[in-house]
This record gives C-alpha cells, sequence and structure tokens, in this order.
C-alpha cells in the first residue's frame, strides 16, 4: 500500500490477520521501489502524473513491473478473487480474449529480473501516452509479447484458442486461466444461477477478475448462486462472513 495508514473502521483486517497468518499489509516506499530500476527515469520524471488522465491507474500499472522485477511473484489486480493455488504459474501472462489479440496486466507470474520485465521497463518508458489507459498497461505487454514471440501480430501465434503458446521462457496463458470473463461480461457474474456452471465448466481457473470500475455499484444476492457468491463463499469466507452479516446482498 501507498497508504501509511489501513481504514480499519469495520474491523475486518485484524479478522483476516487472524485466520491468515502469512497475511501482511506493507506500506510503500514507492520512491525506493522505482530507484535502480529500468522505470525511475520515468517515475521520476512525473509524466505519469503531470497532464496525465488516471494517474492512479498509471503508477499502478508502473510499480506492479518494478515489484516483480526486483523480487519476483505473482501480481494480481486487487479487484479478483483467487480461486486456485497459483504457485505453479511459471514466467506466465495471459491473453485479455478469446481473439488473442491483446495481452492483460491484470495478472501475471515473472522470476525477478525476468527478461519480459527488462524490456517491458523499456517499453513503458519510451511508449507512454499522458491521455492513453492503456499504454502503460495492456499495450505495452501486448508489444512485448510480441518482441519475444518473433510476431508483428499476436493472431499469428500458432495453436488454438485454447492452447498455451510458448515463446522461450515466457508462456501467454488462453483467457481460461487467469481473465475467464472479460470487461463486457462482467454482468454475468453476478448473474442468477450462473455459479454452478461456470464452476464446473472453469475447472482450470486460478482467479476471477470483478472489474470493479464497471461493477463496483452491483450487488450480490445471497442464495442467487452466482458467480461472485459462490467464489466469495467458497474462497474468502471470513470477508463474506463479514460482508454479509444481517444482510442479503454483499
Amino acid at each position: 500500500m501507498t497508504s501509511l495508514t489501513v481504514n480499519d473502521t469495520d474491523g475486518l483486517v485484524p479478522r483476516l490477520q487472524e485466520q491468515y497468518r502469512n497475511l501482511r499489509i506493507v506500506g510503500a516506499d514507492v520512491e525506493k521501489i522505482f530507484e535502480g530500476t529500468g522505470l525511475n527515469d520515468l517515475f521520476s520524471s512525473r509524466k505519469w502524473v503531470m497532464n496525465a488522465k488516471w494517474p492512479a491507474v498509471k503508477l499502478s500499472d508502473l510499480i506492479r513491473v518494478a515489484l516483480l522485477w526486483r523480487w519476483g511473484g505473482f501480481y494480481t489486480d486487487t479487484d479478483t478473487v483467487c480461486i486456485k493455488d497459483v504457485s505453479p504459474l511459471r514466467n506466465v501472462i495471459s491473453f485479455s480474449n478469446n481473439r488473442r489479440n491483446l495481452i492483460s496486466n491484470g495478472a501475471f507470474q515473472f522470476q525477478h529480473h525476468h527478461k519480459f520485465l527488462e524490456l517491458l521497463m523499456e517499453v513503458q518508458t519510451k511508449s507512454f501516452k499522458p491521455a492513453s489507459w492503456g499504454s502503460l498497461g495492456p499495450e505495452a505487454v501486448s508489444t512485448v509479447a510480441k518482441k519475444m514471440c518473433n510476431v508483428k501480430d499476436l493472431k499469428n501465434l500458432n495453436g488454438s484458442r485454447d492452447d498455451a503458446v510458448e515463446c522461450g521462457d515466457l508462456t501467454l496463458l488462453p483467457p481460461k486461466y487467469l481473465l475467464p470473463l472479460d470487461w463486457t461480461q462482467n454482468k454475468r457474474l453476478f448473474a442468477k444461477g450462473s455459479g454452478e456452471y461456470f464452476f464446473s465448466k472453469f475447472n482450470s481457473t486460478f482467479v476471477i477478475h470483478m472489474f470493479s470500475a464497471v461493477s463496483r455499484n452491483k450487488k450480490a444476492h445471497i442464495g442467487e448462486n452466482s458467480i461472485y457468491e459462490i467464489a466469495a463463499k467458497t474462497f474468502c469466507p471470513v470477508t463474506f462472513e463479514h460482508a454479509t452479516a444481517g444482510s442479503d446482498t454483499f
């Protein structure tokens, strides 16, 4: 977190820390994180915040890369529900959709100092566009994926849309693993009865993205067995119990 304090007015944080002993809430010194990385010049220039739209999004797009370059690991947006152990994943990133024309930066795993991250920092620095939402995100990671896979168009990659594509020690995963539903399908996450079918079909999925930017005002109803309800109840039991106390929606 870039904040040094946590808003715990609802008392959820201590409940989570009591249940999950490996949960750590860490305050980040952002300047130190970027220091010595390929992103330091861009960060220090403040171009991502001056005369730029969505500065928080741009900082997030940058800091996730710097963190993984330093230490490696699995990154995922905060509006996701993890439904499967991600520890087997190695040096992977996902297509945004089944058309395989764009890469998502919402969830990925890399070893520290991986070549993909090195190239990504170069592309983010050179190709930054203040008015573009995705210039540091999907546009940048797609550019690097094309370079590492030696293609001008991702659609030209071999294999079916359900196949993973390996380019050296980089693996491009089909959406079913890290992005089973894209943002245009966000209503399905809350649809009555959608959960049972989803969890029977997508048994290889690691995370579900909730797309809070477009779904933040939607409510899930207890007992309707939506994708979100089953995921939250099964994989986030402490938060689910806390959020639904005395309510039939969450």
